[in-house]
């Protein structure tokens, strides 16, 4: 474990759940159902959030704990856009890698939450471990390492394409995903590599052609170190198989995660 003294992160998802929300804070709204959005609160501007709930002030968020209901300050739109007869309300929840998961803006297809719990138990990410990721995106995946490994440890983390790149170190600084826990390059890691040397622990990589960045990977990495890639088409899976098995890495499996729902209902047979 490590002995160094740990940094201190104090905002958005490493925050004192306990404490009540103040202005510049990330909240999750749940408005029902599957049903989610967020929003940074700026009451000092007097801002406000629409939806079809109705108006919510900025100002009606500060103070109270998480969790709370909050109701809105005009009514809500019913039917066929007829104004309702009652103020809706939206439940203010505490930012978690998972809710944020669900509503943050998609820059590119994200890793799911599924996905997100094995890959990060599969590489071992425990506070301390240094892990590499190369396909920032929409840095839902960053996010969920940067939780695993807070607040000792590092999240390495590259894009290729510059906008995506800048548009995510931005809302990491809001969201409080800064250096040390989180660094993140604009850099083409399948050509000029990861500019590390046997520093990580584990690897993560998120790119349409992984295979071209395996030995890049095994320069980072440190000896014994995890590695994981995820890809959507089987033949990515074989591709990156093959070039693995060439640079002589072991223990490879492949691992398809599927959600499946089950429905219970009682059924009785006749008696014979």
């Amino acid at each position: 474990p490590p002995t160094h003294p740990a940094p201190i992160y104090n905002s958005t998802f490493f925050r004192d759940p306990a404490e009540p929300m103040k202005s510049g804070d990330l909240v999750i709204l749940h408005m029902g159902g599957d049903e989610m959005d967020f929003l940074y609160l700026r009451p000092e501007n007097f801002a406000c959030w629409d939806s079809k709930l109705g108006r919510f002030d900025h100002r009606d968020f500060v103070g109270k704990p998480f969790g709370s209901r909050i109701y809105a300050r005009t009514v809500k739109t019913g039917r066929r856009g007829k104004p309702g007869k009652e103020p809706g309300y939206i439940y203010a929840l505490l930012p978690t890698p998972e809710l944020w998961s669900e509503c943050l803006p998609h820059r590119t297809q994200i890793v799911q939450v599924p996905d997100q719990a094995v890959v990060t138990f599969q590489l071992s990410l425990c506070d301390g471990s240094v892990v590499i990721e190369s396909g920032t995106g929409s840095g839902a995946m960053t996010t969920a390492m940067a939780r695993c490994v807070w607040p000792r440890g590092r999240v390495h983390t590259f894009e290729f394409n510059e906008t995506r790149a800048k548009k995510a170190r931005d809302e990491f600084e809001m969201n409080g995903l800064v250096a040390p826990l989180v660094t993140l390059k604009h850099r083409d890691v399948c050509s000029d590599g990861f500019g590390l040397d046997r520093v990580a622990d584990a690897i993560f990589l998120d790119l349409p052609e992984p295979w071209l960045a395996i030995e890049h990977a095994v320069s980072a990495c440190k000896h014994a170190a995890l590695f994981c890639s995820y890809s959507p088409c089987i033949e990515q899976v074989q591709k990156t198989v093959e070039k693995l098995r060439e640079l002589r890495c072991d223990r490879i499996r492949t691992t398809e995660i599927r959600e499946r729902a089950f429905k219970v209902e009682e059924v009785s047979f006749p008696e014979l």
